[in-house]
């Protein structure tokens, strides 16, 4: 067990370093320079669905994404990417549920080499959306910031903005007016307005994460019919094709080579 958790935090390093390598969080932007005691390492989990509705079970994936995208474009909060961070959550055979508790959470900030872990919920859908946050240190399990934003579920956007905001001033990071500005375009870039668009880009997420690309690539093409200016739609519709092409193009290669193999050995036969 012990090289399983090393080979994954060596992976994890080394996909740290790979800023260039695409990923869903949008093109790669050039890192600026940051002092290390003015930055934070931050890893955002997936939401908890604590409506009662099992509809919303994918979105809390969706979210903790849309935040995490966001987020990256504050020069001085470096983001763990969620593929990263969902490979370290599966490799350690751990489920996202109720009973993935703080002490739990912790221990994956730890590995992952976070400051901060943000831990959210889906609390009501109706008659109003409320989502709850809160960032934990990691180093010293201190609940530093704690928000709810509430309002109507096709202002998903509104409420975004209003929990980034919120969420990072309870990190001890520098906050520029610039970075300021960046965050706002990173969101703007990124919107999507309604939750039910938001619920079938997370079911897509997870169809990625399962290895189903051409499903995944489908719900995408949905949604960014519903969605057309985000850009993280955009490159996440765009990756899952991709992967999806590969998967087929080895399928079929996969079936010529049986054939042939197959007609090979009838002829060795006769």
């Amino acid at each position: 067990m012990l090289a399983r958790w090393l080979t994954v935090i060596a992976a994890l390093l080394f996909g740290a370093g790979c800023s260039g390598t695409p990923s869903f969080l949008g093109p790669p932007r050039p890192a600026p320079f940051v002092p290390d005691s003015l930055a934070a390492n931050v890893a955002v989990l997936a939401f908890e669905n604590n409506t009662g509705d099992p509809r919303y079970d994918p979105l809390g994936r969706g979210l903790a994404h849309m935040m995490t995208s966001d987020l990256s474009a504050v020069p001085t909060l470096n983001l763990v990417e969620r593929d990263q961070l969902q490979a370290l959550i599966d490799e350690l055979g751990l489920q996202q549920t109720a009973h993935f508790d703080q002490e739990t959470a912790l221990q994956v900030g730890l590995f992952i080499g976070a400051d901060h872990i943000v831990l959210g919920s889906i609390s009501a859908m109706q008659p109003e959306m409320r989502l709850d946050t809160r960032v934990v240190n990691v180093e010293t399990a201190e609940v530093v910031q704690t928000a709810t934003v509430t309002g109507d579920e096709n202002a998903l956007f509104d409420l975004q903005q209003r929990l980034a905001v919120s969420l990072i001033d309870g990190i001890d990071v520098v906050m520029t007016d610039e970075a300021r500005d960046l965050l706002t375009a990173q969101q703007e870039a990124n919107r999507i307005d309604r939750v039910e668009t938001a619920v079938t880009f997370s079911e897509a997420l997870s169809l990625y994460d399962q290895g189903e690309f051409t499903t995944a690539a489908q719900r995408l093409f949905v949604v960014q019919q519903e969605a057309p200016a985000s850009q993280l739609v955009s490159v996440a519709f765009q990756m899952a094709r991709q992967a999806g092409q590969r998967e087929l193009g080895r399928s079929i290669r996969g079936r010529i080579d049986n054939y042939l193999r197959s007609r090979r050995d009838s002829t060795q036969a006769q």
